[in-house]
This record gives C-alpha cells, sequence and structure tokens, in this order.
C-alpha cells in the first residue's frame, strides 16, 4: 500500500511499519521489496555509482598487477610452491587440495608464463569476490550503500597487501562470497540453480582448501535453528547441493585415501600446539584464542575507519537535506543471516582453538571476512547526505589504496638490501635458474627434466627455468609421487641445496646429510663447484652459498668430460658476472672456486677410467 503527496512518499512494510520517505530528489522509478528481494530500489545517488564502482575496481587491478611486477624479482613462495604443483596436474599435493595449482597452471599456460599473469589471476579473484559481495548487498541496500559496504574492504590487508601472492587463502575468497550470495537466493526463491551454483561454490571452495567446510557450520546452524527455514529438508534443494559439491571433491577424496591423508596431517600438524617436549596448559586455551582476535580486530581496524567517512550526519544535518534517503528497514530474518554469516565461521575458528589450544594463523580468515562491510551497514547504517561527504569517502578510498601500494612497494624495495627468511621476493631467482639450466646443457645437451630442491630454491628453477622442470621434492616420493627414483635414473637431474647448516644441538650438519644421503641412491652423483650469492642486511654481509650437483641421464652413464679451458673460464666469468651483479666475489674466493674445479675435474676423469675398465 503506498500513498503519495507533494512533498513525501509514505508506504507499509512487510513488518507492518508505516516507512515515510521525503519525494524530494527520489528517481521516477520506485519499488518495493518482494520476499526481501529488490526488484528495483530507488537511486538517489549523485557521487558514489555503479560506474565509481568499476574504475575502482579497475584501479585495483591494474596497480596490483603493474606494481607487483615492477619491484618483485621474483614470486612469492607460496605460488611459486603452487606452480611447482600445478605442472603435474594432480588430485591434490602433500600439503593442500589441488585448486590453486590447478588454476595458476592453467593462467601460465594462457598467458606464456609471465609474472604479471599471475599477480592478474589474484587480483581477479578478489574482484570477483567484490562483485559477488555487492551483489549480496544489494538484496537489502541501494546502490550506494552496497558500494560502500564492499569500498571499505579495500582497508583490509587480505584485499591489498596480501594480494600479490596468490595461494590456497585466495583462491577460494570468491566461492565464500559466492556460496553466501546463492544460499541466501536459494533460501528466499527456492530455485533449484540456486542451490546447485551453493553445492558447486562449497566443493570448490573445499578444492581450494579444507577451510572452506568451515562456511558450513553457520549454513546448517541458520537452517536448523530459523523455523521458516526448517521447511528446505523437505524439498530437493539442499540434497541436490550436497550432490554436487560431493561430485567436485569425489576424485580428491579418493586421493586422499591413497595417500593415507597427507593434507589432512599437514594442516594438523600446522595448526597443533602440543610436541613432544611441551603441552598445552589451560593458560594456552585461554591466551591463544584470545590473541587470535586481537589480531583479526587489528586486521579490521583499517576497514573500521574508513567506514567512518559513511556514517550518518548530525540530525540536524539530515533535517537540512530533505532529499537524504534514510537506511531501510531490514527484517529479523535478514539480519540473523547476516550476522550468522559474517561472525560464525570465525566464532568456529574461535570455538576450536579454545578446545585444542589450536594455533591459529591470520590469513585463515581472509574469505570470512568479505561480509565485514556488510555486517558494519546492518549495526551502523550509512547516511552519506551529500555530495561532499560522498566525494569524501571516495578520496579516503583511493588514499587508502594507494597508501597500501605505496607501503607494499617501499617494504620489496627494501628486501633488496635486507632479505628475510619469510619475504624472499628480492632473491635473483632467474639468474639462479638461467645459470642452472646453462651447466647442464653443457655437461649433457639434453633439456632439464628434473630438479631436486626444496620448495623455494626448486621454485624458482622449475617457474623460470627455459625448460620449465619438474620438482621433485627433497627427493621424497611421498612428497612428489608423480616422480621416483627411477624416472631420476633415466632423466638425470640437477640437484641443489643450502651450505651445511650445523644443528648446535646434535652437531649433524644437515646439507651434508642430505648429500651423502643422494649419493648412495645415485651412483653417478657428482658436485659442482658451489655458488656464491650475498646480500647485505644493515651494515653487516651476508653470505648465501649454494652446493650444486649432477645425476646424469641413463644415456650419459657417467659425466662427459670436464669442459675445455675456455669453456670453464666462460663459465667462470658467467658466475663472476652473476655474483658481482650482486656486488659479492673476493679474490680468494675465486682461488677457491680454482681449487675445486680442478678436483672436480680428477675426480670425473677417475669415474671416467672406472666406467670404461
Amino acid at each position: 500500500m503506498r500513498s503519495c503527496s507533494n512533498d513525501e512518499l509514505t508506504w507499509i512494510d512487510h513488518g507492518g511499519k508505516i516507512q515515510t520517505r521525503h519525494a524530494l530528489g527520489l528517481r521516477r522509478r520506485l519499488s518495493i521489496r518482494t520476499n526481501g528481494l529488490p526488484i528495483n530500489q530507488p537511486d538517489t545517488l549523485r557521487g558514489i555509482t555503479t560506474r565509481v564502482l568499476l574504475w575502482m575496481l579497475a584501479v585495483h587491478v591494474v596497480i596490483w598487477t603493474v606494481v607487483p611486477s615492477l619491484v618483485n624479482r621474483v614470486l612469492p613462495l607460496d605460488t611459486l610452491e603452487a606452480l611447482a604443483w600445478g605442472r603435474q596436474w594432480e588430485w591434490g599435493y602433500d600439503k593442500h587440495p589441488p585448486l590453486s595449482a590447478w588454476m595458476l597452471e592453467g593462467m601460465a599456460q594462457i598467458t606464456g608464463r609471465g609474472d604479471w599473469a599471475i599477480y592478474l589471476l589474484s587480483q581477479l579473484f578478489i574482484c570477483a569476490t567484490l562483485i559477488l559481495t555487492y551483489q549480496l548487498a544489494r538484496t537489502w541496500w541501494d546502490i550506494k550503500r552496497s558500494i560502500v559496504a564492499v569500498l571499505v574492504l579495500e582497508g583490509i590487508c587480505f584485499f591489498n597487501f596480501t594480494t600479490p601472492e596468490f595461494n590456497v587463502n585466495v583462491v577460494q575468497m570468491p566461492f565464500w562470497a559466492g556460496a553466501f550470495l546463492a544460499y541466501w537466493r536459494a533460501l528466499q526463491t527456492g530455485k533449484l540453480k540456486w542451490w546447485v551454483l551453493l553445492g558447486a561454490c562449497v566443493g570448490l571452495a573445499l578444492l581450494g582448501k579444507y577451510l572452506g567446510g568451515v562456511m558450513l557450520v553457520p549454513m546448517l546452524l541458520y537452517a536448523v535453528w530459523h523455523p521458516r527455514r526448517r521447511a528446505i529438508w523437505t524439498s530437493a534443494g539442499p540434497y541436490v547441493a550436497a550432490a554436487i559439491c560431493t561430485a567436485i571433491t569425489l576424485p580428491h577424496l579418493l586421493w586422499m585415501i591413497d595417500t593415507d591423508f597427507a593434507t589432512l596431517s599437514y594442516g594438523l600438524r600446522r595448526a597443533s600446539l602440543a610436541s613432544a617436549d611441551k603441552q598445552p596448559t589451560w593458560i594456552d586455551h585461554l591466551l591463544i584464542p584470545l590473541l587470535f582476535l586481537l589480531k583479526v580486530a587489528a586486521i579490521l581496524s583499517p576497514a573500521i575507519i574508513l567506514y567512518l567517512f559513511a556514517r550518518p550526519q548530525s540530525r540536524q544535518r539530515i533535517e537540512e537535506s530533505p532529499q537524504q534517503d534514510s537506511p531501510p528497514h531490514l527484517d529479523r530474518e535478514a539480519r540473523v543471516f547476516i550476522n550468522t554469516m559474517a561472525l560464525g565461521p570465525l566464532a568456529v575458528l574461535v570455538l576450536l582453538s579454545f578446545i585444542e589450544a589450536a594455533k591459529l594463523k591470520t590469513m585463515w580468515v581472509a574469505p570470512m571476512v568479505s561480509l565485514i562491510g556488510l555486517l558494519l551497514m546492518l549495526h551502523f547504517p550509512s547516511s552519506l547526505a551529500t555530495l561532499r561527504n560522498e566525494r569524501l569517502f571516495l578520496f579516503a578510498c583511493v588514499t587508502l589504496m594507494l597508501v597500501a601500494n605505496i607501503a607494499y612497494s617501499v617494504t620489496e624495495l627494501i628486501n633488496r638490501f635486507d632479505l628475510q627468511d619469510d619475504r624472499r621476493t628480492a632473491f635473483p631467482g632467474r639468474q639462479l635458474a638461467a645459470q642452472i639450466t646453462e651447466q647442464w646443457h653443457d655437461h649433457f645437451g639434453v633439456p632439464l627434466s628434473i630438479v631436486i630442491a626444496e620448495e623455494w630454491l626448486g621454485g624458482n628453477i622449475c617457474w623460470y627455468s627455459a625448460d620449465r622442470p619438474a620438482l621433485y621434492l627433497s627427493a621424497d616420493p611421498q612428497l612428489a609421487p608423480w616422480l621416483s627414483d627411477d624416472q631420476v635414473h633415466k632423466q638425470g637431474a640437477v640437484v641443489i641445496w643450502r651450505s651445511p647448516v650445523t644443528n648446535p644441538k646434535t652437531g649433524i650438519r644437515s646439507g651434508d646429510l642430505f648429500a651423502e644421503t643422494l649419493a648412495k641412491r645415485f651412483a653417478n652423483f657428482t658436485e659442482l663447484p658451489s655458488i656464491e650469492l650475498d646480500w647485505a642486511r644493515g651494515k653487516s654481509p651476508v653470505h648465501y652459498t649454494l652446493r650444486i650437483a649432477l645425476i646424469p641421464p641413463a644415456a650419459n652413464a657417467s659425466l662427459p668430460a670436464a669442459p675445455s679451458p675456455s669453456a670453464a673460464i666462460e663459465g667462470n666469468k658467467g658466475m663472476q658476472k652473476m655474483s658481482n651483479k650482486q656486488g659479492v666475489q673476493s679474490t680468494n674466493r675465486q682461488a677457491r672456486q680454482r681449487c675445486e674445479s680442478d678436483r672436480r675435474r680428477r675426480r670425473v676423469r677417475v669415474i671416467r677410467d672406472q666406467h670404461r675398465a
């Protein structure tokens, strides 16, 4: 029921309450709500429009694709590791389900292995998350408030600072947002297509990371708790969604059974606090979840501050702006849905941490925070009364986006002089891969097929080498079941590891143990001169020594003769050029390398003579 005068429009909402809106400034096309789904809500926008949202998304994609491509020498660790996995197209890997590796490998095949394409892929997933969240917000609010609920997410680091690293956390974000949207539409309309979409989103989220199963807990609680929603269990929708989800994840479940649930074991080890010499105390059960919540609050604080620019003005200012459209009143069902989906997954994690004293990583909440803007809009309604207010909010969004991008650039550039274990994008991976590949070609004249190394070194060589070899992770068939020792004997391999590190407790040099183990497994294991890389950490130089060995392919039962003196000189010049580029290589080190080269030549001659005999 509606009535309209020259000054105001009055109607009765679903709750039986009389609603009044000032007619001045309203557009001609007005609409009403049907079952919580808007047909065409009134739009009083002047500063914030859908065009603005599209422009903001375009700027986000451009700057977070171009800047990392310029300031990073190599891709981040998680991305390189997933690229090494994705080359095999397996249904699972030792740490995670396969979706992130598949997406990365697919993008690499389409675009030709450029780093920029990997950064672009990550931003496309972020923008898909924002668009799906906007579609859900439009269920209850007009365009202006929906855009505000989306743009405040730019204040969260999971939507800016950490996005260049495409990993299992990024890959599941749009599927969480899509699942929330599909679930609400399925509940409201009962249409089978929304149940199918829900099952697909949950299944793909689980293929990205098992954390996707957490969203099912609040969904089930909402369907059971709400009296009007219990009737869905008498329809085919939930069972169709479950069937779709099972069909998507079934091959991976079979893979888990074959591999003795390797991925679950990794996840449990990552979250477990207990160890052989320490068990969690009752203080840990309280302190760990509390510290986790404080960290999450700190991560969300920039978004909350950004939302303050969209808060209502004083009553006097609102009364002076008769064109202002006040926020709509949401019914109890919608309010419970938003609260449950926005806070439920986080509550599940905190509860598990409280029970098991499990260590929680803040990055795990990345897919859970997409509804924070809707939660703020629900409890602290936004009313941008004037064009000036709208422009001020947009200015704050753009400023925050640029500040985050500048901070990222400065941090990565500093890493070129201060290498850290957790931020290695300044590593000269391209030069290392080129040199390793060249040495292999000089010795055997065939493409490099296999690299034996840990994730970081092996990931760099496998991605940046022109031959795109496969990674035999630590020569462990359980970590890389797609390879075996027989394949290494047949195709040969390059082995690379860091210089030995002595354990202060046991006195064992880990690098020596690794080399001795491989030398026993592969008879023609022959070590080459080490490579010296240097960085400057503050005022103290940091030395980075890499040791290399070759395992000849079957067609070359032993290493060929050592390179000619001229070739050796050229090789040494290449190594020296790379080291000088990093700012290193003293005269004593060059002399040591020449001695090692002479010893290697003598060792190769002995092996060749034994083979001929």
